[in-house]
């Protein structure tokens, strides 16, 4: 939680990585009443699809963020991320 970036979303500064399996631990968290970790998940999931790491055309999300605010992305996508 200290390294949370409740600005923007997402851990730590650029380059940003989603963190999936972070945000998937927190929403399991979540799920079983833990409103706090529900809260940072759906607010880094929120941000990262304000900004450019989703692609709109062929679908799925950039392997990470240049910027702290999700909005340049690193053009390249992982099939195991």
């Amino acid at each position: 939680d200290q390294q949370y970036d409740w600005d923007h979303g997402g851990w730590g500064s650029a380059p940003k990585f989603p963190q999936a399996m972070t945000i998937e631990f927190l929403l399991q968290l979540n799920l079983l009443g833990d409103q706090d970790a529900g809260e940072m998940a759906f607010h880094s999931l929120d941000q990262m699809a304000k900004g450019g790491m989703y692609d709109l055309i062929g679908g799925g999300f950039a392997r990470y963020s240049v910027d702290n605010e999700w909005l340049v992305p690193h053009f390249e996508k992982m099939l195991y991320d």
